[in-house]
Protein backbone atom coordinates (compact mmCIF):
# COMPACT_ATOMS: atom_id res chain seq x y z
CA UNK A 1 0.00 0.00 0.00
CA UNK A 2 1.34 3.40 -0.98
CA UNK A 3 1.82 5.99 1.76
CA UNK A 4 2.10 9.67 0.87
CA UNK A 5 5.57 10.69 2.10
CA UNK A 6 5.78 13.69 4.39
CA UNK A 7 7.56 16.61 2.65
CA UNK A 8 10.16 16.77 5.43
CA UNK A 9 11.09 13.09 5.52
CA UNK A 10 14.83 12.47 5.44
CA UNK A 11 14.44 9.01 3.89
CA UNK A 12 16.22 9.09 0.50
CA UNK A 13 13.83 6.48 -0.89
CA UNK A 14 10.57 7.60 -2.43
CA UNK A 15 7.51 5.47 -3.02
CA UNK A 16 5.79 5.42 -6.38
CA UNK A 17 2.00 5.30 -6.66
CA UNK A 18 2.45 1.54 -7.12
CA UNK A 19 4.33 1.32 -3.82
CA UNK A 20 7.74 0.68 -5.38
CA UNK A 21 10.76 2.36 -3.85
CA UNK A 22 12.81 4.53 -6.17
CA UNK A 23 16.27 5.86 -5.39
CA UNK A 24 16.64 7.29 -8.90
CA UNK A 25 14.32 10.25 -8.53
CA UNK A 26 15.80 13.51 -7.28
CA UNK A 27 12.61 13.87 -5.24
CA UNK A 28 13.24 17.25 -3.65
CA UNK A 29 13.06 17.45 0.11
CA UNK A 30 12.68 21.23 0.16
CA UNK A 31 9.02 21.20 1.15
CA UNK A 32 7.79 21.81 -2.41
CA UNK A 33 5.23 18.97 -2.45
CA UNK A 34 1.81 20.13 -3.58
CA UNK A 35 2.76 23.78 -3.90
CA UNK A 36 2.07 26.05 -6.87
CA UNK A 37 2.79 29.55 -8.15
CA UNK A 38 3.57 32.22 -5.52
CA UNK A 39 3.60 29.78 -2.64
CA UNK A 40 6.11 27.54 -4.45
CA UNK A 41 8.23 30.53 -5.47
CA UNK A 42 8.38 31.66 -1.84
CA UNK A 43 9.41 28.23 -0.54
CA UNK A 44 12.04 27.38 -3.15
CA UNK A 45 13.19 30.95 -3.84
CA UNK A 46 12.96 30.57 -7.62
CA UNK A 47 10.96 33.14 -9.56
CA UNK A 48 8.91 31.33 -12.19
CA UNK A 49 8.50 28.08 -10.28
CA UNK A 50 4.87 27.16 -10.93
CA UNK A 51 4.02 23.63 -9.73
CA UNK A 52 5.28 20.63 -7.79
CA UNK A 53 3.27 17.39 -7.65
CA UNK A 54 2.36 16.04 -4.20
CA UNK A 55 4.52 13.00 -4.96
CA UNK A 56 7.47 15.30 -5.80
CA UNK A 57 8.29 13.38 -8.97
CA UNK A 58 7.50 16.23 -11.35
CA UNK A 59 7.62 20.00 -11.21
CA UNK A 60 6.94 22.80 -13.68
CA UNK A 61 8.14 26.32 -14.28
CA UNK A 62 7.10 29.28 -16.42
CA UNK A 63 10.55 29.78 -17.93
CA UNK A 64 13.45 27.63 -19.04
CA UNK A 65 15.70 29.40 -16.55
CA UNK A 66 13.34 28.67 -13.66
CA UNK A 67 13.06 25.01 -14.72
CA UNK A 68 16.84 24.66 -14.81
CA UNK A 69 17.20 26.38 -11.42
CA UNK A 70 14.58 24.06 -9.90
CA UNK A 71 16.31 21.01 -11.36
CA UNK A 72 19.70 22.14 -10.08
CA UNK A 73 18.31 22.76 -6.59
CA UNK A 74 16.55 19.38 -6.51
CA UNK A 75 19.70 17.55 -7.63
CA UNK A 76 21.85 19.37 -5.05
CA UNK A 77 19.37 18.41 -2.34
CA UNK A 78 19.29 14.77 -3.49
CA UNK A 79 23.09 14.61 -3.48
CA UNK A 80 23.19 16.14 -0.02
CA UNK A 81 20.72 13.55 1.27
CA UNK A 82 22.72 10.74 -0.36
CA UNK A 83 25.95 12.01 1.21
CA UNK A 84 24.30 12.11 4.64
CA UNK A 85 22.91 8.60 4.25
CA UNK A 86 26.34 7.35 3.10
CA UNK A 87 27.90 8.83 6.24
CA UNK A 88 29.50 11.75 4.43
CA UNK A 89 27.47 14.17 6.54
Amino acid sequence: MWKEPHPGEADPEMRSPRGEASKHEAGNRCGWAGLANGELEAVCGIEGASFCHNGRFIAAARTREAALAMAELAVKEALSIRAQSDGGG
